[in-house]
């Protein structure tokens, strides 16, 4: 894990990011962590496959159910990160 400017950088594994069925294993166990390591207005972007993105998607958003979430494309036009966006305190 590196700190830049009092946030935190995960690196994942490379392959949590192959179309292997096995590369959610790491995401399964990572996940649910995120509402531990991600403070209120903060974002999480998590790559992986094209077919594992639905699939992550899914799981980010039962970690993080208050979270605005989504997948965006990478510049193939393939989809690519999951993007998820903490709100604010209440």
């Amino acid at each position: 894990m590196r700190t830049c400017a009092g946030s935190r950088l995960i690196r994942t594994a490379r392959s949590a990011r192959t179309a292997a069925p096995t590369a959610l294993d790491l995401y399964r166990r990572f996940v649910p962590a995120l509402s531990t390591l991600i403070a209120p207005r903060g974002i999480a972007i998590l790559e992986a496959s094209p077919e594992n993105t639905q699939a992550l998607e899914a799981l980010v958003r039962v970690a993080l159910p208050t979270a605005g979430c989504e997948t965006v494309r990478d510049y193939g036009g393939h989809e690519r990160f999951v993007v998820a966006a903490v709100p604010p305190a209440s």
